[in-house]
């Protein structure tokens, strides 16, 4: 990384820049454009109001700067796990508290959402989100976990707040789909039958038997996902500063348009050729996955980071 890479992070953190202008100064860097670039950092000047609402777009605003953005994130957040959010437009004054039953555990009626939030622990560290999909329609937390987590009932969803360690949770059936962020720990799921949102800033993410729609993001992590049924509608993942690796199994039919910023795509001769392919340093690609065209379609896009797509017996090993 250079050093004029690590000025414009250090002053979008602090609030001296925007993101707009953050990404238009490593744009030209990464684009070579070196004249002037002294002179462009230095009268860069809008301050930023608000760093709460730049959250979601300073993934798209960095390229190739992954490796220290953990800490810089974590520097930002700082406290911002008391404060208080709106869950789908409601208050959490709003919505009906669920007391835990004794085995850690409540039940959810089948069609809601699911809905989870991690906030920064007492000691200010941040909480990976683990969820596993299983029968019946019983939602459980960590047996130690009664004190850490708090759980409300929306009109159409249930909200757990989480406070402890790393959230292990079981999520039953019932649910028809997750929504789940965290301020800097790792994300996996493991069997879910429903759609997903995840949402990381900092962490990796591993996403193992994906059968629904899914939204992954992450700022400075890596994400791993197998599909083994095709998922309906438009599924994307993107994360700046990580690769990205997505294994199909052979039942899956969508297609898949990937694009990177400074790094490789690599897919799977199996699936033959890409319809579309432009060379690096803003790669792209689109292929048909599958041989038939379902309507499904995943996007992938990282920035500074590879995307590798892989059939199911492709023989290469497996991350997971």
């Amino acid at each position: 990384m250079s050093q004029e890479q690590k000025q414009i992070l250090e002053m979008l953190n602090e609030g001296r820049i925007s993101v707009e202008e953050a990404e238009r100064l490593l744009n030209a860097l990464s684009n070579g454009r070196k004249t002037g670039q002294k002179r462009v950092i230095a009268t860069a000047g809008a301050t930023r109001k608000s760093l709460g609402s730049s959250l979601d777009s300073i993934g798209e605003a960095i390229a190739g700067i992954g490796p220290i953005i953990t800490e810089a994130v974590g520097e930002a957040t700082a406290g911002l796990g008391s404060v208080e959010v709106e869950i789908h437009g409601y208050e959490e004054d709003d919505l009906e508290p669920v007391e835990l039953d004794e085995q850690n555990g409540f039940e959810i009626e089948s069609g809601r959402e699911l809905v989870i939030r991690c906030d920064h622990g007492a000691d200010g560290s941040s909480s990976g989100i683990h969820l596993k999909g299983a029968e019946g329609n019983r939602c459980e937390v960590p047996e130690d976990g009664a004190e850490q987590a708090r759980v409300f009932r929306g009109p159409d969803f249930d909200l757990i707040r989480w406070s402890g360690s790393d959230l292990r949770l079981v999520v039953p059936e019932t649910v028809s789909s997750v929504t789940a962020s965290t301020l800097g720990g790792d994300v996996t799921t493991e069997g879910l039958g429903c759609g997903v949102v995840l949402k990381t800033l900092g962490g990796n993410m591993e996403l193992r038997g994906v059968r629904g729609e899914f939204r992954a993001k992450t700022l400075g992590g890596s994400i791993g996902m197998s599909i083994i049924a095709t998922p309906e509608g438009h599924s994307r993942a993107s994360t700046m500063g990580g690769d990205i690796r997505l294994r199909v199994s052979e039942d899956c039919s969508f297609r898949l348009r990937a694009k990177t910023m400074g790094g490789s795509i690599q897919i799977d001769p199996v699936f033959g050729e890409a319809e579309r392919a432009i060379s690096a340093p803003h790669g792209k690609a689109t292929i048909l996955i599958g041989g038939e065209d379902t309507g499904a379609t995943i996007s992938l896009k990282t920035a500074g980071g590879n995307i590798v797509v892989l059939g199911e017996g492709s023989g290469e090993d497996d991350d997971e």
